[in-house]
């Protein structure tokens, strides 16, 4: 069955758990091998992140732990790290 309103998953963790995948299929869409390698380590991460028990972060837009919502855009705009409050909760 094809379902036509799926905006498209980048990857899914279980939270808290221990198991989480990654797709790089729309990861490499328009991107150099520095930006599919930086956009695979940033989604890698923020599926360890739910893992850890983290939430979608609201508190700054920039934290990996922000919710993409289906674009790569927000991946892109993200930089490689969490923020002070999701550090905090995972206690890094």
């Amino acid at each position: 069955e094809k379902v036509s309103n799926a905006f498209g998953i980048f990857g899914l963790g279980l939270k808290p758990g221990t198991v989480c995948v990654v797709s790089s299929y729309r990861l490499k869409k328009n991107a150099s091998p520095k930006l599919f390698t930086e956009r695979l380590q940033k989604i890698s991460i923020h599926e360890v992140g739910h893992n850890l028990g983290l939430h979608h972060c609201t508190k700054d837009p920039e934290c990996m732990m922000s919710a993409a919502n289906g674009t790569i855009k927000q991946v892109d705009h993200e930089k490689i790290m969490f923020c002070d409050n999701c550090r905090r909760i995972i206690g890094i």
